[in-house]
Order: C-alpha cells, then sequence, then structure tokens
C-alpha cells in the first residue's frame, strides 16, 4: 500500500510556498506530486491552497500508476 503524501511548507523570499511529497516506498526518492504555483502571505494560506489541491494531484498520480500496471 502507497503511503500518504505529506505537504512540506517552507518560507522563501516571497512568501509561503508548498509542496506535496510522496515519500519513497522502496527506493527512499519522494516523489513531488506538485507544488504551489505562487507563493502565500502567511503559513496558514499556503497550508489551505495546498490541502485543497491534494486529492487532485493524489488522483493524478494514482491514475498514473494504474496505467503503468497495466
Amino acid at each position: 500500500m502507497a503511503q500518504a503524501p505529506e505537504i512540506k511548507v517552507e518560507r522563501q523570499s516571497g512568501g509561503w510556498v508548498w509542496a506535496a511529497v510522496l515519500p519513497g516506498a522502496h527506493d527512499g526518492v519522494p516523489i513531488v506530486l506538485g507544488q504551489s504555483t505562487e507563493a502565500f502571505a502567511t503559513e496558514e494560506a499556503a497550508l489551505l491552497n495546498a490541502e485543497t489541491a491534494l486529492p487532485g494531484l493524489w488522483a493524478e498520480y494514482s491514475k498514473a500508476m494504474d496505467k503503468s500496471r497495466a
């Protein structure tokens, strides 16, 4: 079973940004599912945006993995 994706948030010079990361299950190499396309004024705003985007990113990844196994 695949591990759950994690949301990583960090402050950069333009504001708060996020990345959705799937920890590497077998080889230890993480997979970046997506990242913010803009910087946010607060950490909370970045997290809210990430939480909104995550279901769609996870669905796209799952669909791609299903196709690769077919």
